[in-house]
């Protein structure tokens, strides 16, 4: 399959979920008042951080099951899928248990002062039992489907996963109840789909022939070589994938729940076209972890036309933000939430960042995860330290210029110290960095001079908003021959 052909196959799934969202998002912000729905993303943000928790090595199955695959080792995929069945199983269970044990005490800790904290408390309880029966989900998600080249079921799981927040809204909505309620059916309605498509996998188990059933056992070996790989790359996803969820819980209790109701509205925006964007990132890890034992300039040619791809496609989506943040702000939430298009407009600016993450899966497919984790406890240190300190002087600017400083460090710092242990080619190290910093400047330089213009001046705002989209297109159109080589190569 062409990358053309998957990323087509990957929009679909996209166009869906971008669907559901903006469904979701017109229920949620035009029913709930701004403070209850300040209120519902701080359950929201609750919920997720928890599920991080849970041990999931989908980059693991990704970089093992092609490689296996190609050597025809059908037993050692069997182990590695049921290895890491196991050990996420085990750990969702411990995680129910410790959520249950300890509910009151979460609740206290997140809930905002003027909040009763029995609120939060009832859907962590709930959660326990949802976390607890984590096995019943079947031993195969979309990220091992992945690795199998089985697109089509891959959609199908994905579409499954995203309706139960689909229907959660619309019974809300109907029954006019509470963020609570609403919460706690996402969480039944998802416990059900997920236990039909759990039970679906065995069957795609049995029935693929990549796959070896004579003989049926846990290979302690393989346990432990998953573990190994897979803890770091989980420590990373955890520390990387909650820190928007933990800045929504400490807006939360330093400033208003109105001010976590707009800076919600503006991230969610964000990381839905952050879904698009990121379509190419789980192309590349299979296609890396076929090639990795073969010719090293093959797999720069890979990931040359990857940073390409990506760049454009990051570009163009920044782009579209800041042409319709102010339209898309409207059309979902009405009156009430303006700063949520400032907030918007300068997230726009993060999308380039987004291209580190082509570079630690190079790092990952290559096992050498406990760089890539060193760098994200590097990059998550700063980030809340830089959070801590800002949040209570400028509120939800404060978590803008913090990701900004972090970013800042983290990524040059990541370049040279860990892509030239893999790629052992100094030009090529230079260009990435080169490319990055040359990006991470603008990016500073636009955040810097947007946030204080929005409070001296909106139409000094919009016009540099417009000279960024007119230089961007310069560079989207002098280099849209690589792009479309790239996509049919």
């Amino acid at each position: 399959m062409s990358l053309s052909s998957a990323l087509s196959k990957s929009v679909q799934v996209k166009f869906f979920d971008i669907s559901v969202f903006f469904i979701v998002s017109l229920i949620t912000f035009r029913y709930f008042e701004i403070d209850e729905r300040g209120l519902l993303s701080i359950f929201w943000a609750t919920f997720f951080i928890i599920e991080l928790l849970i041990m999931e090595f989908g980059v693991t199955a990704q970089a093992k099951i092609p490689d296996q695959i190609i050597k025809k080792e059908n037993t050692k995929v069997q182990q590695t899928i049921l290895s890491i069945y196991i050990v996420r199983s085990l750990s969702a269970l411990l995680i129910g248990i410790f959520v249950y044990i300890f509910s009151e005490q979460i609740s206290i800790i997140v809930t905002p002062e003027n909040i009763d904290p029995k609120r939060l408390e009832s859907i962590l309880n709930t959660m326990s039992l949802f976390f607890s029966l984590n096995f019943l989900f079947g031993p195969v998600d979309h990220t091992t489907l992945i690795a199998f080249k089985r697109y089509e079921k891959m959609r199908l799981f994905l579409n499954m996963k995203i309706v139960p927040i689909l229907f959660s809204a619309l019974i809300t909505l109907a029954l006019k109840e509470s963020p609570e309620f609403m919460i706690l059916t996402y969480i039944l309605i998802r416990f059900i789909i997920q236990s039909i498509v759990g039970w679906h996998s065995y069957f795609f188990l049995i029935t693929n022939k990549d796959i070896s059933f004579d003989r049926i056992f846990i290979n302690v070996n393989e346990l432990k070589s998953v573990s190994v790989h897979g803890i770091p790359l989980w420590i990373s996803t955890l520390l990387a994938a909650s820190l928007p969820h933990i800045s929504i819980l400490m807006l939360g209790e330093n400033t208003s729940l109105e001010s976590v109701a707009k800076f919600s509205l503006a991230m969610s925006i964000f990381m839905a076209a952050i879904a698009f964007v990121d379509m190419v990132d789980g192309w590349l890890i299979p296609k890396l972890s076929e090639r990795k034992s073969k010719d090293t300039k093959i797999i720069h040619m890979y990931l040359n036309d990857f940073y390409n791809l990506y760049f454009y496609i990051s570009t163009l989506f920044s782009i579209l933000i800041i042409i319709f943040s102010e339209l898309g702000v409207m059309i979902i939430s009405g009156n009430g939430y303006a700063d949520s298009i400032t907030i918007l407009i300068a997230l726009s600016c993060f999308m380039n960042f987004r291209t580190l993450l082509i570079f630690r899966n190079v790092i990952n497919v290559f096992n050498s995860t406990n760089t890539t984790l060193a760098f994200v406890i590097f990059k998550f240190v700063i980030e809340i330290i830089s959070m801590l300190i800002l949040i209570p002087i400028i509120g939800y600017y404060g978590i803008l210029i913090a990701q900004l400083i972090a970013y800042f460090i983290i990524g040059q710092l990541f370049i040279i110290s860990s892509l030239s242990k893999v790629l052992k080619e100094k030009n090529l190290v230079k260009l990435f960095f080169n490319r990055y910093l040359s990006m991470a400047l603008i990016s500073s330089i636009i955040i810097g001079v947007l946030l204080p213009l929005h409070f001296m001046n909106n139409y000094l705002f919009y016009f540099l908003a417009i000279f960024y989209i007119f230089c961007t297109l310069i560079i989207i159109f002098k280099k849209k021959d690589v792009l479309m080589e790239t996509l049919s190569s």
